[in-house]
């Protein structure tokens, strides 16, 4: 952050800061909770949504990879000026998000990127991780109920089969 003359200048430069965190997550989260969108569709627009949360929105880009698959903002450029996030699929690393600087910027005692615009990056990275988490379990529970109800129309007169499923779905 930059030195202000006053301390009223310094705390609403950080509480601005700060709302741009937030609005950016609360963005974020609104892509991620929409399960209209596909998981390229919706990668593609979180990347483009974070640089907003960042000081210098207008110079930072980013990056979401998932599974090998790149998903950057505008004008994404690889910078030494980068901070990258691991998105976590139950404990294995699946991708990354990052952001760079396409341009110098003044370092202040934390680096390039205040320690809050990490924690944003951290928290974003965790947020995709268990948004693709959840739509890989729905695929699956669906996948396993289409095949449940196949199961019964070809085998009607397996009372067992059908004893053993009633049984998994109300212990599940």
């Amino acid at each position: 952050m930059e030195t202000k003359d006053t301390p009223n200048e310094y705390l609403l430069d950080v509480l601005q800061e700060r709302a741009k965190e937030i609005n950016c997550l609360y963005r974020i989260n609104d892509i991620l909770n929409d399960e209209d969108l596909g998981l390229t569709e919706m990668l593609a627009k979180v990347a483009s949504t974070i640089p907003e949360g960042f000081r210098y929105p207008d110079i930072c880009r980013s990056r979401v990879v998932h599974n090998d698959q790149s998903y950057e903002s505008a004008g994404f450029v690889k910078s030494d000026i980068s901070d990258i996030a691991h998105i976590k699929v139950e404990d294995e690393v699946v991708g990354f998000v990052e952001a760079v600087y396409t341009s110098k910027v003044k370092p202040v005692e934390e680096g390039y990127f205040l320690s809050k615009e990490s924690k944003l990056l951290r928290t974003i990275a965790d947020r995709i991780g268990q948004t693709v988490l959840y739509r890989q379990m729905k695929q699956t529970a669906s996948e396993w109920h289409d095949g449940l109800r196949g199961t019964e129309k070809t085998k009607p007169g397996n009372p067992e089969w059908k004893v053993i499923t009633e049984l998994l779905l109300k212990t599940d």
